[in-house]
Parts: C-alpha cells; sequence; structure tokens
C-alpha cells in the first residue's frame, strides 16, 4: 500500500499554489537532465515535414509527476519531495518487429548472491545508474517528439518544437532493452561472465574459484565480491553515472 501510495502520479492542474510552484522547479530540473545526458536534437521545420511525409510519426511527450513521500503523508516524518518525469506516449509508439525486452535478474538470482556472500563473508554492495535510460546505447530508429502541452520549461516557443532522440525515452517501447544492451556490453569488457540460464546474473572466476557476482534489475546493481576483487565492478560503475 505504501509503495502504491508513493507511485500516485498529481494532476498539476489540481494542486495547489505552493505544489505546483514545486512542481515548476521539478520540471525544470528533468528538462535539466534531458539537456545533460543530450537526449535529443532539435529538428528544423524542413527535416520534420520530410520526416512525415515519409511516413514517421510525432509521438506526443507528458509529464508524470509524484510526491515521492505520499505514503508518509499525515506523519511527523512527511516532507513534501516532488519529482517530475518528462515522458514520451509509449501506448502510441509502434513496436511491430521490434525487441523491446530487457532481462532482469531473477529473485533466485538475488538469493542466490546472497547466499554466495554469506558464506565467503563478502559484503552485500549496491549502486543505482541515475537516468539509466539516458545512458544506454545510441538509439538506432528515428524517434520523432512533441513537448508536452505548455512546452519545455525554461525554454522559450518551445511547445511547437519537435525533436528526434538520440537515446532511448522513458515510455517508448525499447528504451529499456537499449539500456541494458550498453551495461551487459560493459559488464563483459570488464571480465563479467552472463550466466547461461540467467542473463542479468554474471560472475567472474580465478583459479577456478568465484571471486565477483553481480546481478542487474533495470537501473539496480547488486553485487559480492571478494577482498582484492574491487576492480572488476568498479570498471562498469566508471562507465556511467551512479547514484
Amino acid at each position: 500500500q505504501k509503495k502504491q501510495a508513493a507511485g500516485k502520479t498529481l494532476n498539476y492542474h489540481r494542486c495547489d499554489e505552493t505544489t505546483r510552484a514545486g512542481l515548476d522547479k521539478a520540471r525544470l530540473a528533468e528538462w535539466e537532465k534531458w539537456k545533460q545526458f543530450d537526449a535529443v536534437v532539435r529538428l528544423n521545420k524542413d527535416s520534420v515535414s520530410e520526416f512525415v511525409r515519409e511516413g514517421h510519426k510525432i509521438m506526443p511527450t507528458q509529464w508524470i509527476e509524484t510526491d515521492k513521500n505520499q505514503h508518509l503523508k499525515g506523519t511527523p516524518e512527511y516532507v513534501t519531495e516532488l519529482k517530475a518525469r518528462l515522458a514520451a506516449c509509449g501506448q502510441l509508439d509502434d513496436c511491430v518487429g521490434m525487441r523491446t525486452d530487457s532481462p532482469t535478474c531473477d529473485v533466485e538470482g538475488l538469493n542466490f548472491i546472497l547466499t554466495v556472500a554469506a558464506s565467503q563473508g563478502w559484503p552485500i554492495k549496491s549502486a543505482d545508474v541515475r537516468n539509466a535510460y539516458f545512458q544506454g546505447e545510441p538509439q538506432d530508429r528515428l524517434v520523432l517528439l512533441k513537448p508536452p502541452k505548455g512546452g519545455l520549461p525554461g525554454e522559450e516557443n518551445s511547445e511547437d518544437t519537435v525533436m528526434a532522440a538520440r537515446v532511448g525515452i522513458y515510455g517508448t517501447k525499447d528504451a529499456g532493452r537499449l539500456f541494458w544492451k550498453r551495461l551487459r556490453k560493459t559488464a563483459q569488457e570488464q571480465g563479467l561472465h552472463p550466466s547461461k540460464y540467467m542473463p542479468a546474473l554474471y560472475g567472474v572466476e580465478e583459479n577456478g574459484r568465484l571471486v565477483a557476482i553481480f546481478a542487474t534489475h533495470v537501473d539496480d546493481l547488486m553485487w559480492a565480491n571478494a577482498p582484492g576483487s574491487d576492480k572488476i565492478v568498479q570498471g562498469v560503475l566508471d562507465s556511467f553515472d551512479i547514484r
């Protein structure tokens, strides 16, 4: 129930003035992340017209806004923590013939890591990839996006702008897979070998002994390793913006 409450979306126009002001700041912070990761490139009108003539569709975007501490409302611990996510309207995304799967580690795999760590006395470690989809493989198809109603925060005359995605955009069908592909490639480059049975579970052996075990669940990472083997996973972490 707490998780459901925390994920409840807010309606900007039904919020009070104070909440709307907070959401304005959250929207600006979200758009700054788009710019930081060069998530999109703006197109001129001639390019847009040509793409539309070729049959490409322009996908609208929308704000998904929540109070992350909603579940604490009414308690002494409650402090408003507003979050805004600018997402594509993925229900309109044409995924015919497109792979959209992005493996995540099964519960059995996570339990296996805990078992190995407990038996070897290794500490459990975890990390979260910040704005993970923006750090995935480059977008390999043309995704045209229209800003949400009201335009982009801090940008003048942006409501009629059309943008092309450079990376996976939250809401599009293949965004998760683009991130998983880059994370998997990076893990293998660092010597982590994927399990034959669980594509999101990895291990490293030295002299016939397991020295590191690593799992991914979308943008959440969990691992444990033997003393002196930290550099194996650290190579993966250094390739992404981690929090």
